[in-house]
């Protein structure tokens, strides 16, 4: 289960925080509170997009047991990290400004703010109220502002599917009956009017020949399953990498080969004809740095994915093309006591313990609402339909309830999540959004790497050919394409001396080995094919007839003249 769980804030898709904290009393004269102030958020509603409508309400209800005594709200653009201010100018410096209360004073009362039309882009409201006591308490909400989409200038969506998992299945990668499948998914968005498209995010590793793999006790696809996702239902593919590794434990050559190897090995995207899986590279567990991004996996891909759930707005992405995906999860029941859960016995729990509810559907459907010039990715992993109990020897070992109303939907495992709420969502996308693949949005705006067109690393040349086993002998490798070299092997032993002099030579120096090896280079835009040319031999390299045979009659000549 990737980390995200821990990144999420449960309070920014309820909107509701009932707990506050203790302020410092002013007087001794002040009352004591029985229970902190609660608020509540009723809009915008979690990511909720307000459109170019003019001004924007904000709204909810504030209650303190002495009565409440103020609200006040802040407002941040999350991409640039700048904060409304009064007079609605904007500022790197957090600002709160002052909210209207209905009723001062009294114990519960609703409260407002209305602004002038926000300019485009990704937003937290941050709200505070305060009671008599002194104590506060604090709600947020993410929500979304821009144009309405239109032809010329659309809304851009993408349905991601995480890691391309293929069913629900049991711990020994039985498939649950019944439950869709990628393709049966595929079949369902492609019957919607307009039909929709979905991309899938493989691990090029766990991806079978032939049919389906079970990998960590889950089902994935074939390759001829994701050549049917494409050329039956026009699916695309972004990447999760070769192997499923963090790249913050991977030396630089092998984060190349994790990332960008995924597009260009002899087993990866390009050679199976995913032609367009240099759109988007999803990092695993969200493990990565500032350098990792811009001096390895840019260079091949024109986005990297984080968990940071929001709207990517044209010329206000994250720096260095990181992108913001919205991964939507399974978890325990929305109803106010488990009891009232049709099924469940046991609540949802993340990693550390922390008990996680399932995402209401009315936040799918608002991220699917996408203004003009914006894109919105959406993450499911599997979904499943009806109720599947953990008594029943067919669900392998998972729960679910997908019958009733959605507050009554629970999953046991967070990567689950009801058919019917997501489709209910798909059928709601607004007309001028498009789904895409993120190499499309790259297009569009503009942000294909230029190491899309550079051909791959090849050596035609190795002076000496050989050196002694232990190592130390300067080497001369001729050839193409070694514009970023990250790396040098030979054979299966990394370089840790070389220098690209220029797109057609390295210097190296050879690490200990033995027997004949490949010298294989490794760049930004993948890994050199072998050949006989690249070659290098450990010891005294054999001798070649034609090059004895020219030897002896030249010693020949040489006494002959001596002779002479």
């Amino acid at each position: 289960m990737e980390n995200l769980l821990t990144l999420r804030r449960p309070t920014a898709w309820c909107a509701v925080v009932a707990i506050g904290c203790a302020g410092a009393f002013s007087s001794l004269s002040v009352e004591a509170a029985t229970a902190s102030p609660t608020l509540q958020i009723t809009s915008p509603g979690p990511n909720q997009l307000y459109l170019d409508t003019g001004s924007v309400t904000f709204a909810g209800t504030a209650s303190d047991d002495l009565g409440v005594t103020g609200v006040s709200y802040q407002v941040e653009e999350r991409e640039t990290s700048q904060y409304l201010q009064a007079g609605s100018t904007w500022s790197d410096q957090p600002s709160f400004s002052n909210g209207v209360l209905a009723s001062q004073g009294v114990t519960t009362t609703p409260w407002s703010v209305t602004l002038p039309k926000l300019p485009a882009g990704d937003y937290v409201l941050n709200v505070r109220t305060t009671g008599k006591s002194g104590k506060s308490a604090t709600a947020s909400v993410d929500f979304g502002a821009g144009a309405a989409p239109t032809a010329s200038t659309p809304g851009y969506l993408t349905l991601l599917f995480g890691r391309a998992e293929w069913v629900a299945a049991s711990s020994n990668c039985v498939p649950v009956p019944g439950q869709p499948t990628l393709i049966t998914i595929a079949q369902a968005l492609a019957a919607e009017s307009p039909p929709r498209t979905g991309v899938a995010d493989p691990v090029t590793d766990w991806v079978g020949t032939q049919t389906e793999t079970c990998v960590h006790h889950d089902p994935y696809p074939s390759w001829q399953d994701l050549d049917t996702l494409k050329n039956t239902y026009g699916w695309s593919v972004a990447s999760e990498g070769e192997s499923h590794t963090y790249m913050t434990t991977l030396t630089t050559a092998q984060q190349i080969v994790e990332s960008c190897g995924a597009l260009t090995n002899p087993d990866g995207f390009y050679a199976h004809g995913f032609g367009d899986a240099w759109g988007m590279f999803s990092y695993a567990n969200n493990e990565f740095t500032t350098a990792i991004q811009t001096g390895v996996v840019a260079k091949c891909y024109a986005f990297g994915r984080t968990y940071r759930a929001g709207r990517n707005v044209l010329g206000q992405m994250l720096p260095n093309d990181m992108q913001q995906t919205n991964s939507i999860l399974g978890g325990t029941c929305n109803m106010s006591a488990l009891s009232q859960c049709p099924g469940e016995s046991t609540a949802t729990r993340n990693m550390h313990g922390n008990v996680i509810n399932y995402d209401p559907p009315s936040s799918l459907v608002n991220l699917m609402n996408v203004a003009g010039n914006q894109w919105v990715v959406v993450q499911m992993y599997k979904l499943v339909t009806g109720t599947c109990a953990l008594a029943t020897k067919s669900c392998g070992g998972l729960a679910w309830n997908c019958n009733g109303a959605w507050q009554t939907h629970w999953t046991s495992k967070s990567e689950l999540y009801c058919d019917a709420d997501y489709m209910a969502a798909v059928a709601s996308i607004p007309a001028n959004v498009l789904t895409v693949d993120p190499a499309t949005v790259a297009t569009a705006w503009g942000i294909n790497p230029a190491v899309t067109q550079k051909p791959l690393p090849v050596v035609t040349s190795v002076s000496p050919p050989a050196g002694t086993p232990s190592g130390g002998t300067t080497v001369q490798v001729g050839g193409s394409g070694f514009t970023g070299t990250a790396g040098v092997a030979f054979g299966s032993t990394q370089a840790t001396t070389f220098t690209a002099n220029s797109d057609n030579e390295i210097t190296v120096t050879s690490p200990p080995g033995t027997g004949t090896v490949d010298i294989v280079v490794t760049t930004t835009k993948g890994i050199s094919a072998t050949s006989p040319a690249d070659q290098f031999i450990y010891g005294t390299p054999p001798l070649v007839p034609g090059v004895v045979a020219s030897t002896l009659r030249f010693l020949a000549d040489a006494r002959y003249l001596v002779a002479r």
